[in-house]
């Protein structure tokens, strides 16, 4: 939802109790003045309306930041009343775009939301167990290699060979 889809739809009214929203500021000059760190310093992109204002999640609890609508391009993340909330272990059951996924770089214990009615997705389920497969293919690899280099390293000190060795 961008600004413009915004006004269209009835300005600040259009933003609902609960609306969870991806953003970015709305005027790219802000971003080449002074840089994207320091325009989004403390900021974490992500907002959520409540008692109808717009605030961003950074500080998570307090002091955050109120945005003003009209500053900013909005991309609607979803409503809290259509989500349940989900622990991380969660998150390899369903589809990312059925995930709301409100942790950040201040916040690495943010909430995680569901859409509700979203089911165990078997793609997104079969894409961790292929990750996992093949993450512990490399884990045989390099302990196949680290065994031959220790036995290679156990031959020289029988033979005698200390100085040789690297530990």
């Amino acid at each position: 939802m961008t600004n413009e889809h915004q006004k269209k739809e009835g300005g600040l009214s259009s933003l609902k109790e609960g609306d969870i929203y991806r953003w970015r500021w709305a005027d790219a000059e802000r971003d080449a003045q002074c840089g994207p760190y320091e325009s989004y310093h403390c900021y974490s992109q992500m907002a959520v309306v409540i008692d109808g204002k717009l605030i961003d999640t950074y500080w998570h609890g307090f002091n955050n930041k109120v945005l003003d609508p009209a500053s900013v391009s909005l991309t609607v993340l979803g409503n809290k009343a259509d989500l349940v909330e989900i622990r991380e272990y969660d998150l390899p059951y369903y589809r990312r775009e059925d995930i709301v996924d409100m942790r950040h770089l201040n916040n690495s214990r943010g909430p995680i939301y569901l859409r509700k009615g979203a089911s165990r997705d078997a793609g997104a389920m079969l894409e961790v167990i292929e990750h996992g497969i093949e993450s512990s293919k490399r884990e045989i690899d390099f302990a196949q290699r680290r065994i031959e280099r220790l036995a290679e390293q156990a031959a020289k000190v029988r033979a005698g060979k200390l100085n040789e060795v690297h530990l």
